[in-house]
């Protein structure tokens, strides 16, 4: 009698393929765990990389400006560091948006009240680059640049009738662009013929739920200058972005 053959070498054959297909299947995860893995590690990187970024940018930006706001933070602007508030809006070396008088806002018949006003100007001012400059690079209060802002019922055009304007041929320019998303209007012009031009100002009129601000600044011919065109103080842009920088929180 014949005895049966035992399949050993099959089942070897089969239990190297079963080790095959272990190794296999581990060293793909191995491999899909590795790949994912240096993918998260470097938009992490990416991602603290671009956070630092923000935070080095915040920072800069930061440390060359500084907001001031009311005591209540009701209003607030944003001055750069070469620039500061006159000295009476000062509380306690901090500088502050004040309380404001009837006699500075626009409406000083107005029932509602002037609640807030401050005025502001460049911490170097030199001879005949804005204002009437009495002692060098000291700026004196007639240069500081006036902010207010009081409770009215008037809408804006009521506003800029009372806010000061200028005839059609003395108005250097005008527009009504929002300023920092709230409804504005801004003019600037000169009094006095061509020729013999007196001053200039430009005003920001700009109006939130009720609540009007003014910001104004004074212009003074440079050296003698008559042409309206060119009618500036050297810190136009600066004090465009200033009241640009303006926030309500009503």
């Amino acid at each position: 009698m014949q005895k049966k053959q035992q399949p050993n070498g099959f089942a070897v054959v089969e239990v190297v393929i079963i080790i095959l297909v272990m190794v296999a299947i581990g060293f793909t995860g191995w491999y899909i765990w590795h790949t994912n893995h240096n993918k998260t590690t470097a938009k992490t990187n990416s991602s603290s990389s671009t956070k630092s970024s923000k935070a080095n940018t915040s920072n800069s930006s930061a440390k060359n400006s500084t907001v001031v706001s009311t005591t209540d933070g009701k209003v607030s602007i944003t001055l750069p560091n070469n620039w500061e508030v006159s000295s009476q809006y000062l509380q306690n070396k901090t500088p502050v948006i004040g309380a404001g008088t009837n006699s500075s806002c626009i409406n000083i018949s107005d029932p509602s009240p002037c609640l807030y006003q401050a005025s502001f100007l460049p911490t170097t001012i030199v001879d005949g680059t804005y204002g009437s400059i009495t002692s060098g690079n000291s700026a004196i209060a007639n240069d500081a640049w006036l902010l207010t802002v009081e409770q009215t019922s008037w809408d804006m055009s009521e506003a800029i009738s009372q806010v000061g304007g200028f005839s059609q041929a003395n108005t250097i320019s005008e527009n009504d662009n929002p300023v920092n998303g709230y409804t504005a209007h801004f003019i600037k012009g000169y009094y006095g013929p061509p020729q013999t031009i007196q001053s200039g100002m430009a005003f920001y009129t700009i109006e939130y739920k009720g609540y009007l601000a003014v910001f104004k600044e004074d212009i003074l011919p440079i050296g003698g200058q008559t042409n309206p065109v060119t009618l500036t103080s050297s810190f136009d842009s600066e004090f465009a972005n200033i009241a640009q920088s303006i926030k309500f929180n009503f």
